[in-house]
Parts: structure tokens; sequence; C-alpha cells
């Protein structure tokens, strides 16, 4: 057993100072006897202060007189408090006589040379604490009522100076019973007193920590409860604790409110009760709503709300809102519905690429206006490579194939090539990049955001490394594989796998400079001065750079991408 267990012991069976220092020293090394001494006296002390301070409450006595016992020993804070007059409601404070008003002693706070507490609280201490009285201790005279005008009111006067001088004499007399008594009871009776003033401390404790948390919420049985604590009664504790317990389960439920403003203008309108009432009904409906189809939902919401004035200011707006947002959920869905048909469409095999350069003219050309005053007003725009994609017919859905086909053709192309691929946004909808992997990647003739503002412009850019090698170990992912990362995002991108349907068509960028290089300035206007959008239209499937092993690929349709 602990110390902790031991001392906890003795407050429940009421042991005196030697029972708990003989159970603490013989929990102990006999070196710390001393110690066993110090904390038995600190102990029973405490215990013995709050039976005090409890009696004197129920007697009705207001003050005690501190006593120090001066042998030498006693501590500084001790001996100054020495004779002080103190509150028995308040450790904090001493008080002085008052000539003016003897009944009502003068108040001072305890200065930072005084201990602050009730004797026998602090460590070791072995001070203690006397009754005192302004009518039966006090220095000065206690006037009597001044002459009465009449014989009636003398009369009157004098039968209430009786009274209360029995009511003190009775207290007095009630105190000094009660101690009596306490000498003569057996241990057994002492210990069920102990057990009786923790329990009425603990009750008070309890209440005591609610009401500031209650008091605003639920006003009037916090006001049941202060009754109930001022009777003091053996049947009052009883019924203190359970209306402590009501009132902290009504609490509970109220801070779980969690669809209604718990604000003090609702609270004081509706009452605490009626408002859990309200969430929890709007809760069962949640609850209702929530296992239906957005569109049943929906039309649960919109009932609930045709019944309700619209001058009902708790349910309506959480009704409205919650409509709001199943309509944005049936919105987004149709939405997807509608990408998701546009993006399924089926393979219909590679396209291969024509000569189509004789079919451009350099005046059938725009110029785009930048700005009025701008020296570029007159600069022409340029055809980009989109465009002449689509001509070929490059710009179509590639084909997604599993491991096992894309294994097969990449031994029949000799060829392997990355990409990486962040989310984007297609129509207003957020993609990841694994959707945009799978589908917008594949899509068919599909714009981004628009007309016009198509996913590549002068091609797509992939990284390769395998043009006149052997075929990459997939395993370990060459450096082109490691390389393709620069176009993503770490995290959130997506790196597809591609090679070819069929033995493609690819220029060198070495061959592709000579070739454009030989024509003249108005012929490489037809191709808004880009030497891929040319290549597009000579009809490559895709360029190679040495430098730098990428590719830049024009016939999608020509692509075939691994599955993940």
């Amino acid at each position: 057993m602990t110390k902790r267990q031991i001392i906890q012991t003795s407050k429940n069976q009421g042991w005196n100072k030697s029972q708990l220092e003989n159970a603490i020293e013989g929990k102990l090394r006999g070196k710390y006897k001393a110690r066993a001494e110090v904390i038995a006296r600190t102990e029973t002390g405490k215990l013995n202060s709050a039976a005090k301070i409890s009696q004197f409450e129920e007697v009705g006595f207001e003050y005690y007189q501190w006593m120090t016992t001066i042998d030498g020993r006693e501590r500084e804070s001790h001996k100054t408090l020495n004779g002080l007059i103190c509150s028995v409601s308040n450790p904090s404070v001493y008080y002085t006589e008052n000539p003016d008003d003897p009944m009502h002693p003068i108040e001072h706070a305890r200065t930072s040379e005084m201990f602050i507490g009730n004797p026998g609280e602090d460590f070791q201490c072995r001070c203690s604490m006397i009754a005192w009285d302004p009518r039966i201790d006090g220095m000065y005279e206690i006037k009597e009522p001044e002459a009465a005008e009449t014989e009636e009111e003398t009369e009157e006067g004098n039968e209430e100076q009786i009274e209360e001088n029995k009511r003190l004499k009775r207290k007095i007399e009630i105190l000094q019973a009660a101690n009596e008594r306490h000498e003569k009871r057996t241990e057994m009776q002492k210990i069920q007193i102990q057990n009786n003033l923790n329990y009425r401390l603990e009750v008070r404790e309890e209440a005591k920590n609610l009401r500031p948390k209650a008091e605003k919420i639920f006003q009037n049985e916090v006001n049941e409860l202060k009754s109930l604590l001022e009777k003091g009664n053996e049947n009052s504790y009883r019924e203190i604790r359970n209306k402590t317990y009501k009132i902290s389960a009504k609490l509970s439920e109220f801070e779980k409110i969690k669809h209604i403003e718990k604000t003090a203008e609702n609270i004081n309108k509706y009452g605490a009760e009626k408002l859990i009432e309200f969430n929890q009904i709007i809760q069962n409906n949640f609850d209702k709503w929530k296992k239906l189809p957005d569109e049943k939902a929906l039309k649960g919401v919109n009932n609930a709300i045709k019944k309700l004035n619209e001058a009902n200011e708790i349910f309506m707006p959480i009704y409205k809102k919650l409509a709001n947002e199943i309509e944005a959920r049936i919105q987004a869905k149709q939405k997807n519905l509608a990408l998701q048909g546009a993006l399924n469409k089926e393979y219909k095999g590679s396209v291969s690429g024509k000569d189509l350069t004789s079919q451009f003219d350099a005046n059938n050309i725009t110029p785009t206006d930048f700005s009025n005053d701008s020296l570029f007003s007159k600069i022409l725009k340029p055809r980009f490579t989109n465009d002449i994609a689509r001509m070929q017919g490059f710009d179509a859905p590639a084909k997604l194939v599993s491991e096992k086909e894309f294994d097969e053709l990449v031994k029949s192309c000799q060829d392997i090539f990355y990409r990486t691929v962040n989310s984007t946004t297609f129509n207003g909808k957020n993609m990841t990049a694994k959707e945009f992997a799978s589908q917008m990647y594949l899509a068919n003739k599909m714009d981004l955001n628009g007309s016009g503002k198509r996913y590549y412009g002068d091609g797509i850019y992939t990284v390769s490394s395998t043009k006149g090698m052997s075929i990459p170990d997939l395993k370990s992912k060459n450096k082109a594989y490691k390389s393709s990362a620069a176009y993503g995002t770490p995290g959130s991108s997506t790196t597809l796998e591609m090679t070819w349907v069929n033995k493609p068509k690819i220029i060198d960028s070495a061959e592709l400079d000579k070739i454009w290089n030989k024509l003249s300035v108005e012929e490489k206007k037809k191709f808004g001065d880009h030497k891929n959008t040319y290549a597009c239209a000579l009809g490559y499937d895709a360029k190679y750079c040495d430098v730098g092993n990428y590719m830049v690929v024009f016939n999608r349709s020509n692509i075939a991408v691994k599955e993940f």
C-alpha cells in the first residue's frame, strides 16, 4: 500500500493521528520514522480542520480565533495570525474589531507574511481554532436598541433582543454538546461521521463546479440547486446530487447540438431544452434523408420546407442549406455523367499521316490584335500543331492496353516513351492526375476550358531513350522514366508508359532542321514559323531529339498506353 493509499484509508476509516502514524511508519524504513510522523500530523490536521469548519458552519458561527502553539518552533506566517479573528468561509482574510459597529468586524486581506488557509491545513501545522462571536468574545459592548417611543415598541425591541440572545446561547450550547458527543463516540461512529462529511463535501464540490457552466443555460434548475444547497440537511444532499446529475446530463445533450447556433438569443427565446428537442428533430430527418438517393432526399427536404413558416428561424435556414448542398451534388453528378459519356469513346485504330503541305496558303492566316496601341498588333497568329493533327486525323483516342499487350507491342516496335501528367480541369471539373491520365489524355477530339484551347499545342512532349537501343528494363525504369518526372508535380502526378500500336514514322530533329532550313520565309509562315507544325503536316507520327532524349508525338491515334 502506498503513502497515498494509506492516507485515503485513514480518511475513510477515521483514524486518529497515532493510528495513521503507525500505518505509515510500518510501510517505511526505520530511518524514515520522522517523516512518517510529519505525514501523519499533516493529514490528521487537515481532517480535523475540515471537521471543525464544518461544525462552525452548521451551528452558524461566522468567525473563529486563530490559536498558534508558541514554543519556539512555530512558523512566522502562523505566529503573525495568532489571536486574530478569521472567517469560517474565507481563509484569505482576517478581521479587527469595529468600535463603531461591534457586530460587524472590519475585514482585511491577509498579507504576504501570513499563511493563507485554516489551522491544521499547512504542512505539519499544530495550530488550532476556537469559535468567536462578537456578542460574547468581543471587546466592545453591544449597544442596546435606543429607547422606544412607545411602550409597545419598547417591549417589542426587548423581546427581539431576548430572542437573539437565546439563539446565540443555543448556538454555543449546541457546539459544546457536539464536542462532548464526539468525544464519547466509538471509532466506528467517528468513521461514519467522517464518511458523511466527505460525502457532503464531495456533493457540494460537484454542484460548485457545475454551476458556472450551467447557470446561463438552465437557469431555473440551477436556482433550485442553490436552494437545496442552502438547506444542508441529509435529505437535501441526496436531492442535490440527483439534481446535479440531471443538470449534467442535460448540459451534455446541449453541448452535442450541432445544427443550431447556441446563442444567448436562442437560449433566452426558446430555452435550452427546446433547442435540444429541435436539434434532435433535425438530426432524425438528416439521418432519414441521408439513406435516400439525392433526388428523393431533395424532394423530402423541399416537402419539409413547404410545411414550415418562412418566419421559422430555426429550421428554415438549415433545411434550405441542405437543399442547396444536395442540388449541387445532383448537378455535379449530371456533369460527370456528361463528361464520362464524352470521354468513353472507342478506339478506332491508328491513322497514317499524309503530306498535306501543299494544302496551306501563307495568306490564310488571321492576325491577332494584342492591343490597338501595340507595335505587335499585326503579328501573325501561329497555326498550332494540333490544328494540323486534326486535319491528319491524329487527334483521336489512344489505345488503352493491358500490361501483356503493352509488352508485345514494345517488342514489335522496339520503342517506349513516358509522360508524367498532373491533375487538370475539364469543363469546370477538377480532375486528378489519374483521371487525366486514364481519360483526358486518351480523349477524342475534346477541348479544354472552351473552344480552341487544346491540351497540347505543338505536340505531346514525352521522354524516351530507346530509339536505336534495346528495350529498357521496365522494372528498373531507365533514366528516361525518371526524367519524365520533370513534367509532373511530386506527390500529385501520374507517369504514363507508352509505345506504338503500329511501326511509327519518326523524323530526327537534325534531319527536320535540314528540311526546314531549305524553306523560304513565306513558306515557313504557312506553318506558323514552327518546325513541329511542318513535321506534322508532312505526316510524321513524332519528332525525336537526341539532345535530352525526348520525343514530340503528333499522332495520338497511334499511341498505346499501358493500364495502371
